[in-house]
């Protein structure tokens, strides 16, 4: 009786090479979370480019189209910069306590598939100094970490110093208050 059997509830004798060439159920039920799928980032990027809750299309012509999700770096709506599709996103950003505010790098876990019924712990927060020098290599350090993204240093960067100079307060705008103030008395 030759041709094709299912494994399920078939009858009779099996040959060698038909036991081994399929694993048996419980294989799979005993494989460690790690081991669970995860889709390329590539196929999850042509599911959400055009059409996701983080789009921030304008209305006029020829302007890009921004995205505001986590991971982002830039806000660009690229696969590049994507905190949803790309499996290695990171982002520099200020996290507020209080009246506390630190700036943060936030970087997608290596280890995705075993994290994949907590979606909440996909990034990992790690703290910068406020101090230039020290905060530059805290982020060089922290993006150079098993080469996670040696592409996006530079920006990274640049987006630190620009977070950092937020923090400053415009001594100049609140002496020009007082003054106008002054002048309408």
């Amino acid at each position: 009786a030759s041709g094709p059997r299912s494994h399920f509830g078939s009858s009779g004798s099996k040959s060698p090479s038909e036991t081994t060439s399929a694993p048996h159920r419980s294989f799979f039920r005993t494989l460690p979370p790690s081991f669970k799928m995860v889709a390329p980032g590539s196929l999850l990027w042509e599911c959400v480019r055009d059409n996701n809750s983080f789009l921030r299309k304008s209305t006029k012509t020829n302007a890009p189209t921004l995205s505001a999700e986590p991971g982002n770096l830039t806000g660009e709506n690229t696969y590049r910069f994507s905190g949803l599709a790309n499996p290695n996103a990171c982002d520099v950003t200020v996290q507020t306590t209080g009246k506390k505010q630190t700036i943060i790098v936030n970087k997608k876990v290596q280890k995705q598939a075993a994290l994949a019924h907590a979606p909440g712990k996909f990034f990992s927060k790690v703290g910068l100094s406020k101090k230039a020098k020290k905060g530059l290599t805290q982020l060089n350090k922290a993006l150079m970490d098993k080469m996670f993204r040696p592409d996006l240093q530079e920006v990274a960067k640049t987006k630190y110093i620009k977070v950092k100079r937020s923090f400053t307060k415009n001594k100049g705008a609140s002496n020009f208050v007082k003054r106008s103030k002054r002048v309408s008395k």
